[in-house]
């Protein structure tokens, strides 16, 4: 009966240490975060927003596998970017004001979309946020899926046969 008590005490306190939720029946409202890392290596789900925490005045590096060819900031007020010339894969950002509220950063490279919340924080920041790697890619919707129309290009007729078709095809998108 003892061992069972402390097998559950154990498995109890692991999920609330590892996972991200909201401990119930207690009084905080703010959400259990894994611990961020100011330099760092990362593998990125292409499927997914990534977050990045800045400090007002630190520069956080974005260092990417290919050299970019766009980059898309939400609030160009409150957040600076530089790219150079010397490291075409990096993206030197900034934030630049006290009140800043949360933004997107998108970053075109290598015919990849990279996809970060940048999130203002008073102690926490990334200093290098380096990408070694990507998976996956955005899924499609399933209403899109279900009014596809496939023409039948083998048909020698003039007008190609249309006909309705659901696909469940999602691998293969963005990589």
């Amino acid at each position: 009966m003892l061992k069972v008590l402390v097998a559950r005490i154990l498995l109890i306190s692991c999920l609330l240490a590892y996972f991200p939720f909201e401990r119930a029946g207690f009084a905080s409202s703010t959400p259990v975060r894994p611990a961020v890392k100011r330099i760092s290596s990362h593998v990125l789900d292409l499927g997914k927003p990534h977050e990045l925490f800045l400090v007002t005045g630190m520069v956080t590096v974005i260092v990417l596998p290919e050299p970019i060819s766009r980059v898309t900031l939400g609030n160009e007020n409150d957040y600076k970017y530089t790219l150079t010339q010397e490291s075409p894969g990096e993206l030197i950002i900034k934030r630049v004001s006290n009140q800043t509220l949360p933004t997107d950063l998108i970053i075109k490279s290598g015919g990849h979309h990279y996809d970060f919340d940048l999130h203002p924080s008073r102690s926490i920041n990334q200093d290098i946020f380096e990408i070694t790697g990507y998976y996956g890619g955005p899924e499609f919707e399933d209403s899109f899926f279900s009014e596809a129309v496939v023409i039948d290009s083998s048909d020698s007729s003039d007008t190609p046969t249309k006909s309705k078709t659901r696909s469940t095809h999602r691998t293969g998108v963005g990589s």
